[in-house]
């Protein structure tokens, strides 16, 4: 006996989009704000900030006036937080927790 294949007929029907709306990981639909985590200054004078979004983590330098002085470096993944401590330490030259 062969096996049949469902069908789910009118692709734009109610029950269809609740069906297909179910399936997979749900996402939020809004990013969350900005979380700053750490301010700090460096030996050099410039400030250094580490900010999360979502699941990502920013580390970036600026100078006085809070001008960035170079494009920020992104942290995304498991091991994102540990990163960007990492990434932060070694620039200011001290250890880092957030």
């Amino acid at each position: 006996m062969t096996r049949q294949r469902m069908k789910l007929g009118k692709v734009n029907s109610q029950r269809v989009e609740r069906t297909q709306r179910g399936f997979g990981q749900r996402l939020h639909s809004r990013p969350m704000p900005a979380q700053i985590h750490l301010r700090a200054w460096t030996v050099d004078g410039l400030l250094l900030g580490v900010a999360q979004r979502n699941d990502e983590f920013f580390v970036a330098l600026f100078d006085a006036t809070e001008t960035a002085v170079a494009p920020p470096v992104s942290f995304a993944g498991p091991r994102a937080r540990a990163q960007a401590a990492d990434c932060a330490s070694g620039l200011l030259g001290r250890t880092v927790t957030f």
